[in-house]
């Protein structure tokens, strides 16, 4: 195994907070969306980061000393889902959103919207991808899309200015995000076109 803090290039007396800062750089330059190696790179972060993000935990909790144990307490909280977003980011997303997140997933927008499967839905525009929440399914209640498997994108706003952002899948059916404010969906549209990709080949 490959020595985690070189491979998060990181100093062996780094923070919790300086291995998140590292881990959320590297995994922007590596993530497989992006990257040309199959994610491998990517598995190797992962990998350094669990181990010492993890590494605390398996100390014996009777030989840290009180002062230790309230650092331990405060450095956890930086690993809680979302804690590298804003509060006002995490207030918006919700729990179930927030735990959906791959570690430094980056939200750009968040906007309310309705789909053909459910009038509730909270819609989350990611540097990776569209998450979105049926607020009111019972099951499966969250669901993605990667920006590479999206053909296209469509938006329109009726006589009501209600905006309808309408993306469409390789190989899939398209899908509606009606309901949405005219100035959220162009915030979308910002975000999305440039992290459209051009069609793939299936072995690609």
């Amino acid at each position: 195994m490959e020595d985690p803090f070189a491979v998060l290039g990181v100093s062996p007396g780094a923070t919790p907070e300086e291995l998140a800062a590292a881990y959320r750089d590297l995994a922007k330059r590596h993530h497989p969306d992006v990257a040309t190696d199959d994610g491998k790179r990517m598995r190797a972060i992962n990998v350094a980061y669990d181990s010492l993000r993890n590494a605390p935990a398996r100390q014996p909790r009777a030989a840290a000393a009180p002062d230790r144990q309230r650092e331990r307490s405060r450095h956890r909280s930086v690993f809680q889902p979302g804690s590298w977003l804003s509060g006002d980011v995490r207030r918006q997303l919700g729990r179930e959103l927030l735990e959906a997140l791959a570690p430094g997933e980056d939200v750009l927008v968040v906007a309310e919207a309705s789909t053909w499967d459910s009038p509730n839905v909270r819609l989350a525009v990611t540097d990776r991808r569209l998450l979105w929440l049926r607020d009111d399914a019972p099951v499966a209640r969250v669901r993605f899309l990667r920006y590479s498997v999206l053909e296209s994108i469509e938006d329109r706003v009726n006589r009501r200015r209600q905006g309808e952002l309408r993306v469409k899948p390789r190989d899939a059916r398209t899908i509606s995000f009606a309901a949405m404010k005219p100035e959220a969906l162009q915030a979308a549209l910002q975000e999305i076109r440039p992290r459209l990709r051009q069609p793939q080949s299936a072995a690609s």
